[in-house]
């Protein structure tokens, strides 16, 4: 096949893939189901919302498939061109161990119910990785804010150096 049907045939993928997401989000969002008239609170429930939740989380499933499987051909097509995305995914995965280490696990004494107990939700397994989260955005946040100084320096130094 050529590159012009493979284009024709992945366009028209697409977009029946946001067809049938925009069907399902127009029949998640109107529902018919009966109300109770003292409650305010539906009756029955429909599956429309679940349908549609579930079509989005396997259409994010795909996607993650198709971007895995066409950056290992991109790798294995040209593998020096990959060497720049590597180090940044090596740099990324120090900065995510380092932001582990640096999460606590401990249960805060706050969370803690009237009566002694935790939610069930709130295991210490739960506290590091959401410690893990908050503490590496603050260290992306930090590096952020440093790469654009540092750019902005060495613009001015390059700007300076040339008059």
């Amino acid at each position: 096949m050529n590159e012009k049907v493979i284009g024709l045939i992945r366009t028209v993928g697409v977009l029946l893939l946001f067809v049938i997401g925009i069907i399902m989000i127009y029949m998640a969002s109107g529902t018919d189901a009966e109300i109770d008239k003292d409650t305010q609170l539906l009756v029955e429930t429909k599956d429309t919302v679940s349908g549609a939740v579930n079509y989005t989380t396997w259409l994010v499933y795909g996607a993650l498939a198709l971007i895995a499987g066409f950056t290992i051909w991109a790798i294995v097509q040209n593998p020096k061109r990959f060497i720049t995305p590597a180090i940044g995914i090596v740099v990324f995965l120090v900065l995510g161990g380092i932001a582990y280490a640096m999460a606590s696990d401990a249960i805060i004494a706050d969370l803690i119910k009237e009566d002694g107990t935790v939610h069930a939700n709130m295991t210490q397994d739960s506290l590091k990785w959401s410690g893990t989260g908050i503490k590496m955005t603050f260290i992306l946040v930090i590096v952020a804010v440093a790469a654009i100084l540092a750019s902005s320096v060495m613009g001015a130094m390059r700007y300076f150096s040339s008059k």
